[in-house]
């Protein structure tokens, strides 16, 4: 099949998956701008504005205004005793103390609230407090029973400010800004360390395995740069009869990928879009050790210890992720290498699993 043909099969299959550009769950709460409540006023006399609007203003004198059952801290402004603050709890309780202890009700507020705000690879997690009745986001109803709520084009969206709008059955309403603008490069950036089993970049009567971890970093462009070091290690004796020769071979490999995934990926379940193309490189230690001097790789001695470069294009294919966990193929092909006489160290193919942090 031509690369063409590829890339247009690949792109008709991934219009079936979903695709949110964020691998693990983030808390989302605490980048919401809250509504504040303003609350100002004098005790003696007693007067108190709530939101720029009076609504209370009387001739008596209090010791104190409590919300939610707390005293509010008192400036003395001309020998007035005044209060002046902002809030954005959605339940307010205001009384008044009276000198003699006594406690007088003055307003009691109930907003709808949003209690839970969470984003993954499923999408928009919401949760309400019992006040709400209706929710909408950019203005556009959402259904509060129903979670997750689905976001097209999360990389346009994240980059633009929202806003979540809360309705109670009393009419009275919420409203959070949010906009995560300097949150995007965070929740667009995936960090994973893998675990991989695959090609050994040596082989002589054996071909070894190869054990590796690494470390990878895909960004908000989807550029990815990975980092990993890998280890093979075969025992095996040549020869027979009176004559054997024992052989220990080992190769370790510290290799870099710099890739590009071209399709804007869904990052949660199964997708056949989660491809990376680029190129990657290596330095390898070789070493070789055997009872008596062997001709093997090149080198007629009972010792080897050697380091060469080899590198080339590379692909990687990672169809299921499940929140911090994904599966992964990788295929490194050589174009060049320092050393010809190493053998059986070309394409390499490796299976591994992906840790997100």
């Amino acid at each position: 099949m031509c690369r063409c043909a590829l890339m247009v099969l690949l792109q008709a299959a991934g219009a079936f998956f979903v695709t949110n550009a964020f691998s693990r769950e983030y808390d989302l709460f605490n980048t919401l701008e809250k509504k504040q409540s303003i609350i100002s006023g004098v005790l003696n006399p007693g007067s108190l504005s709530f939101n720029g609007q009076e609504i209370y203003n009387g001739k008596d004198s209090f010791s104190a205004l409590l919300i939610n059952k707390v005293p509010v801290k008192i400036s003395s402004v001309s020998g007035l005793e005044t209060f002046y603050l902002s809030t954005d709890e959605t339940s307010l309780e205001l009384e008044w103390q009276t000198r003699d202890g006594k406690i007088l009700p003055i307003l009691n507020v109930q907003y709808p609230a949003l209690t839970e705000f969470k984003i993954d690879a499923g999408g928009l997690y919401f949760e309400f407090n019992e006040h709400v009745s209706v929710a909408k986001i950019d203005s556009k109803e959402i259904d509060i029973q129903n979670s997750p709520i689905q976001v097209d084009n999360f990389k346009s969206w994240i980059g633009e400010p929202h806003t979540i709008e809360l309705i109670s059955k009393k009419n009275v309403g919420q409203i959070y800004n949010l906009n995560l603008t300097n949150l995007k490069s965070e929740l667009l950036t995936s960090k994973s360390i893998s675990g991989s089993l695959g090609d050994g970049p040596f082989s002589a009567n054996i071909k070894p395995a190869a054990l590796g971890a690494s470390i990878r970093i895909l960004n908000e462009n989807n550029i990815s740069y990975e980092l990993g070091i890998y280890l093979s290690r075969v025992v095996y004796p040549m020869g027979s009869g009176g004559f054997v020769n024992n052989i220990v071979q080992s190769a370790v490999q510290l290799k870099a990928r710099y890739g590009y995934n071209p399709f804007e990926s869904n990052f949660g379940g199964f997708s056949l879009k989660r491809l990376t193309f680029g190129a990657q490189t290596e330095i390898i230690n070789y070493q070789r050790q055997s009872d008596f001097a062997s001709n093997i790789d090149g080198q007629n001695t009972d010792k080897v210890n050697l380091w060469y470069i080899q590198g080339g294009p590379f692909f990687r294919w990672e169809p299921w992720q499940n929140k911090k966990w994904g599966l992964f193929f990788n295929f490194d092909f050589r174009s060049f290498r320092t050393d010809a006489n190493i053998s059986s160290d070309g394409d390499v193919k490796t299976f591994g699993m992906a840790f997100y942090y």
